[in-house]
């Protein structure tokens, strides 16, 4: 069957998109993020 990280995975350019403007994930949601790699933390 289709796990959680299959959908993340389909999910990934939207998370970038939405990300790229400007939304800022829940803690929960950047969690998930980043274990599919899709966040990466903005660096200063």
């Amino acid at each position: 069957g289709e796990t959680a990280a299959d959908k993340l995975k389909v999910d990934a350019d939207k998370a970038r998109q939405w990300i790229a403007r400007g939304a800022t994930p829940s803690d929960t949601v950047q969690s998930l993020l980043k274990q599919a790699g899709v966040f990466q933390p903005a660096t200063a």
